[in-house]
């Protein structure tokens, strides 16, 4: 059996504008070009690994004070 802390947690595609800063539109066309964070669809919902979108999120990093 998977232990809670085992357990990954999804998150729709709506609550990622609220998270990211990006257009709800941004996610669509991302994912329709093959491009993006990774997601699982199942049937009309379609999902993100939360821990691999914050890891998604730290590749896009591009100049500044990266560490």
């Amino acid at each position: 059996m998977i232990s809670d802390k085992e357990r990954k947690r999804f998150l729709r595609r709506c609550e990622l504008p609220s998270i990211t800063g990006l257009s709800l539109g941004y996610f669509k066309r991302a994912a329709w070009l093959g491009e993006g964070p990774p997601f699982v669809k199942l049937g009309r919902a379609v999902l993100y690994d939360e821990a691999a979108l914050f890891q998604w999120l730290e590749a896009q990093k591009k100049g500044g004070d990266q560490q």
